[in-house]
Order: C-alpha cells, then sequence, then structure tokens
C-alpha cells in the first residue's frame, strides 16, 4: 500500500490545495527506507488528482484540503486523512510503528523486535509520538484461558 504526504519545509504542508510535493511511501518497505519525493506538476487539482493515482497512493496524509478536491480524490479511490500537523518525520515514525504493531497482532516484544528497538524504546516512541497502546498486547495468554474454564491442552489437539 503506497501512502502519499504532502510536504512542505519537512512539516505535513499545512493546506493540501497549494502543495508542490508529496513524499510516497509503501508499506512494504523495510523500517529505516528512505522514501520518495515527488514534486506535483501543475497547481489544477485534476492534475494532482491523476498525478497521485499515477503513483499508486492508495491513501493521502495532509493538513487542511478543500471540499471540491477531497471529493475528487475520494472520487479516484484514494482515502484523504486530513488535519494532520507536524514534522514529517514523526508522521512516518507513527505510521511505520502503527503498521508494525498490526502486523505483530499487537504484541508490543514482537513489534520492538521487528522494529529493531528495545521495548521500553517503542513504549517511550508511541507515547511522544501520542499513539495509544494496545490493551491487550496480543500475547497468548494460557492464565486466562483457565479463568475462562478453558483447558490449554485440548486446544492444542484441535
Amino acid at each position: 500500500m503506497k501512502t502519499a504526504i504532502a510536504v512542505y519545509n519537512n512539516r505535513i504542508a499545512p493546506v493540501f490545495d497549494v502543495a508542490r510535493r508529496v513524499i510516497i511511501l509503501e508499506s512494504d518497505t523495510a523500517p529505516g527506507a528512505r522514501p520518495t519525493t515527488v514534486r506535483l506538476s501543475g497547481d489544477q487539482p485534476l492534475q494532482k488528482v491523476r498525478q497521485l493515482s499515477a503513483l499508486g497512493a492508495e491513501s493521502l496524509v495532509c493538513g487542511a484540503i478543500s471540499q471540491a478536491l477531497q471529493a475528487a480524490l475520494t472520487a479516484g479511490g484514494i482515502r484523504v486523512i486530513p488535519f494532520i500537523a507536524g514534522d514529517v518525520q514523526e508522521v512516518i515514525d507513527a505510521r511505520s510503528i502503527q503498521t508494525a504493531i498490526e502486523q505483530n497482532n499487537y504484541n508490543r516484544l514482537a513489534t520492538a523486535k521487528a522494529l529493531g528497538i528495545h521495548k521500553t524504546t517503542l513504549f517511550r516512541r508511541m507515547k511522544r509520538l501520542g499513539l495509544a497502546l494496545p490493551e491487550q498486547d496480543g500475547r497468548h495468554h494460557r492464565r486466562s484461558l483457565r479463568l475462562q474454564g478453558c483447558n490449554p491442552m485440548e486446544l492444542l489437539k484441535c
């Protein structure tokens, strides 16, 4: 999945309608891989929609956006995530952490290992970026099965 992030001076562009550059992120790239920066040609909204579609972007992260341009992007099959502000690198970090957590079934320790960081570093980054910790960490808890009246050894035979 490709995500486009509207950029202005290493921050999320405040208004996508006048943005000239986007960063393209691919979900299957390794953590720490460099994203691709693309210059948007033309000022016409439909040109931007066509260019993002040609790049294969499935979602767009931006600041403010006009209703007409958002409708055109949505009609073109691009999911718009508006009203995001801040440093681009922080948004990229938050996205990579969120993707890794989902890929590791919300197991925080496995996520930290996949990202190549210590679990405490993962917790600190999540807190700094404002990401919520999952209520359960995705690990299999035999004790909770026993409390529910299940025998974990019986489950293994299935």
